[in-house]
């Protein structure tokens, strides 16, 4: 669920819209959480 609101705060791409295709964004949202993790 957090996964899911993150990418709607980013405006990269709602869960729901979520496809294989965007892998890429979904490597550039797992490298925000690591940052912010590690804060």
């Amino acid at each position: 669920m957090y996964f899911c609101l993150v990418y709607y705060f980013y405006g990269i791409k709602t869960c729901w819209e979520f496809k294989s295709e965007n892998y890429i964004a979904l490597f550039q949202l797992a490298f925000i959480l690591f940052r912010m993790s590690r804060r």
